[in-house]
């Protein structure tokens, strides 16, 4: 679903949501996801469990490195200094447990309908659409810690021709 979005060239902030909407799906279902979770909490009393957990905790934290800062390459944006691509995704992995946790107690994910939230200036199409508050944290958290790779984009009226 998102690497047809990319393909297809969709706005940012469609990704952004149809990617956190995707997540949000996969919760409930995602027994190993769950299994991990509560493993993972429950470290504190064993350091070999502990020592496993965060091994594989920050394996897949590196994968979600890659992954993000490809993205940022797609969308023409950079970190913002001083963050890093990794604080977005332990930011990214924060929100997403603790959404999960929420939705195993039976908690329901807030949904905005089409129209109540800004999708963004350049993505007018999104606003019509509906965007869980996860899409929307996590289209904050990029606005506040990322910027366009140029001030200006780069469009054929305002690329410079090369000199002779």
């Amino acid at each position: 679903m998102i690497r047809r979005l990319v393909e297809d060239g969709a706005p940012f902030s469609e990704i952004i949501r149809v990617g956190a909407a995707a997540n949000l799906h996969r919760w409930p279902d995602d027994a190993v996801y769950f299994a991990t979770l509560a493993l993972r909490s429950a470290t504190y009393a064993d350091e070999d469990l502990r020592d496993v957990s965060k091994e594989r905790l920050v394996a897949g934290l590196d994968e979600y490195v890659d992954l993000y800062e490809a993205m940022l390459r797609l969308s023409d944006r950079r970190m913002r200094p001083p963050f890093t691509t990794r604080h977005l995704a332990l930011l990214f992995g924060a929100l997403g447990e603790g959404f999960t946790l929420q939705a195993s107690l039976g908690l329901d994910h807030p949904c905005f309908p089409g129209g109540a939230v800004d999708g963004g200036s350049a993505d007018a199409e999104a606003v019509e659409r509906d965007w869980t508050l996860l899409a929307i944290a996590v289209r904050a958290l990029v606005e506040e810690l990322t910027e366009p790779l140029r001030a200006t984009p780069v469009t054929p009226a305002t690329q410079v021709a090369p000199l002779p």
